[in-house]
């Protein structure tokens, strides 16, 4: 793959939980932790393509999802990802689908589906 065609600049975020840090930390009475904000974990370049998908809900009907696919290279997030990490690219929210291995020594795929309440 050419390097100049990652000439988009992303965010990877991740969920910042309560007490998570703290040594004697409890959840609440359901086992959940507060989300207390985000945290910024990378900025880095991709390739940006976008699809839309006909994806049907339980009862056959279509919803348009808009999905995304984000081309970066592997060592520019040094593993320092969760599938439940957001993308955030032009002001959009894109939650983390799947993550595979483009080529095997240089770049990773990202498969994202925007998030419409963002």
């Amino acid at each position: 793959m050419n390097v100049g065609k990652l000439n988009k600049r992303i965010q990877i975020e991740r969920n910042t939980l309560s007490g998570i840090t703290q040594p004697y930390s409890m959840p609440n009475n359901y086992g959940e932790f507060e989300i207390t904000g985000t945290t910024t974990t990378a900025t880095i370049w991709a390739k940006v393509s976008f699809k839309n998908s006909a994806i049907k809900n339980q009862f056959g009907e279509p919803v348009n999802k808009v999905l995304a696919s984000f081309i970066v290279r592997k060592k520019s997030l040094n593993n320092n990802y969760d599938l439940g990490d957001f993308i955030i690219y032009d002001s959009q929210k894109f939650k983390m689908n799947k993550v595979y291995e483009y080529d095997i020594d240089d770049y990773i795929i990202i498969e994202a589906t925007k998030l419409d309440n963002e």
